[in-house]
């Protein structure tokens, strides 16, 4: 009897070793996966996406970087966004690293003044996603939302996530 009670432990050993080489491969299968979803996100360009959910037209939004001296970028314009509309554009990777930039959002209702916000502070190079919410809350006052993310691993030197709101009656944008 002491003969298979040693088959027995045998077989059990090999039966754990095949578990185990099993669950190595499939548990590198899923970092590798992992690893290739990361680099595949990372690698994406940024955008700026600009989403108007009140029921007036804006004229127009334009969006660049500020610093102390002036602006640092070009500015990204975007035209036309009907009530409801939405629309994006690609953000090429900048370094604002040391620079203590905003991102200057200037825009204009239909038959209203032209109004800005300095949102966030940018010390770090910048190559993600940056969206502006306009929305129309019940006492008619717009609430303008920036958000800026710079990917999965995000900068502690990249703070933007600003809401404002804006009396277009009296020209008036509030913190």
């Amino acid at each position: 009897m002491r003969k298979k009670n040693k088959k027995q432990t045998q077989s059990s050993i090999l039966l754990n070793t095949k578990e185990k080489k099993i669950a190595a491969a499939i548990a590198s299968a899923v970092l590798l996966l992992l690893v290739i979803i990361f680099m595949i996100i990372e690698s994406n360009d940024g955008k700026i996406t600009v989403k108007n959910n009140t029921n007036l037209q804006l004229e127009y939004v334009n969006t660049y970087f500020v610093g102390e001296e002036g602006p640092i970028t070009d500015n990204i314009e975007f035209n036309d966004i009907a009530a409801k509309g939405k629309a994006f554009l690609p953000q090429e990777e900048i370094n604002l690293f040391g620079s203590n930039s905003n991102f200057e959002v200037r825009f204009k209702f239909e038959n209203n003044e032209e109004l800005f916000v300095d949102a966030g502070v940018f010390n770090d190079k910048f190559n993600g996603n940056i969206k502006l919410t306009f929305e129309e809350d019940k006492d008619g006052i717009i609430v303008l939302k920036v958000k800026a993310s710079n990917g999965l691993l995000s900068s502690k030197l990249i703070d933007c996530n600003e809401k404002y709101r804006i009396n277009l009656a009296e020209g008036i944008v509030e913190e």
